[in-house]
């Protein structure tokens, strides 16, 4: 009698077949990531060299570079804007609004009310603050950046990951600084609150002087008590609220590190806090004062000749903050 002879695997070739796809699998993938973040890195770089050479087209048109807020009441720093609280609602657009129609997004910018407050927490359903509200809480893709985990989530959120530079250096070298909740305003950048600068003021060199960075601190991110007013307390479209010493939303300081660790400014991480602490008050401190981004390693830098770079984590401190200042004189080499 004929023997049919029966082909197939043994349970241990089969096994060492599942390890083995198991082990490639596990080597692709970090480079699939890398070849991912390299793509979105990419797409963030051309997102801020779309914003720089909307800021320049705006200078064109305007002989200046916009303020990081407009706001009713002079820009008086050191002695602060005159106020401590925007109960009347002096602060208006942002640059981030401002620059809209340089962005290809006119119909948007026609939409917004350039007479009333762009203030947060101010925004309340029937009152003149709300006009804005809307508007300012729709997402505009032209703000996120690519790696930012909401740009990819099932519900993205109206953050601005690009903010503009309004100087940099310590805490002593801003013209007003709250050591009580770290936070402060500088005025030796190009842009910030009712500023009126060119890029002629560049002395340094428009090459040598920051315009954007990137930022990845977001104050939508806050919970608990100070929850209801985070919502309002930053979306790409809102402005400054208090005076001197009360955030720029649209706006950051070369002070810090890039990837500045937020310790006792993130209320998600240390919780160092005190319960009864303003937790939105931190959350802005390293707003102002720190880049960031999502992207490994570092985060992308615009300067104010529109090109746009790279910078490590490792940068060096007073290089980045000169950076940020607009006729400090230096640095002579910065290594972009």
């Amino acid at each position: 009698m004929k023997r049919t002879s029966r082909f197939g695997f043994t349970l241990v070739e089969l096994l060492v077949v599942i390890a083995v796809i198991g082990i490639l699998v596990s080597l692709l993938l970090p480079a699939i990531q890398q070849a991912r973040e390299a793509a979105r890195r990419m797409q963030c770089t051309n997102k801020l060299k779309q914003l720089a050479v909307a800021l320049h087209n705006y200078a064109d048109a305007h002989s200046v570079l916009p303020p990081t807020a407009v706001n009713k009441l002079p820009f008086d720093c050191p002695g602060g804007l005159g106020y401590s609280v925007d109960s009347e609602g002096n602060g208006q657009a942002p640059w981030t609004v401002l620059v809209l129609p340089y962005l290809d997004q006119q119909q948007r910018y026609d939409r917004f009310n350039l007479n009333v407050s762009f203030t947060p927490y101010l925004t309340s359903p029937g009152t003149s603050y709300g006009v804005n509200r809307d508007l300012q809480n729709e997402l505009n893709r032209s703000y996120v950046c690519p790696t930012n985990p909401v740009s990819s989530s099932a519900t993205e959120e109206n953050e601005n990951n690009y903010l503009a530079v309004m100087g940099g250096g310590t805490s002593a070298e801003a013209c007003s600084f709250h050591s009580g909740v770290l936070r402060g305003l500088w005025d030796n950048g190009l842009m910030y609150v009712n500023s009126s600068h060119g890029l002629e003021d560049a002395t340094d060199g428009t090459s040598r002087t920051a315009l954007l960075g990137e930022s990845k601190y977001q104050i939508s991110r806050v919970t608990g008590a100070a929850a209801s007013q985070a919502g309002a307390a930053r979306t790409w479209a809102t402005t400054a609220r208090n005076g001197a010493t009360g955030p720029d939303p649209q706006a950051v300081a070369f002070s810090e590190p890039i990837n500045q660790p937020e310790r006792d400014f993130d209320p998600l991480n240390a919780g160092v806090i005190p319960a009864a602490t303003n937790k939105v008050s931190y959350v802005w401190g390293v707003v102002n004062r720190a880049m960031g981004s999502f992207h490994p390693g570092g985060a992308n830098l615009a300067m104010a000749d529109g090109s746009v770079h790279f910078l490590s984590d490792a940068a060096d401190i007073a290089i980045l903050q000169s950076l940020g200042k607009r006729d400090d004189g230096g640095p002579l080499e910065t290594g972009l």
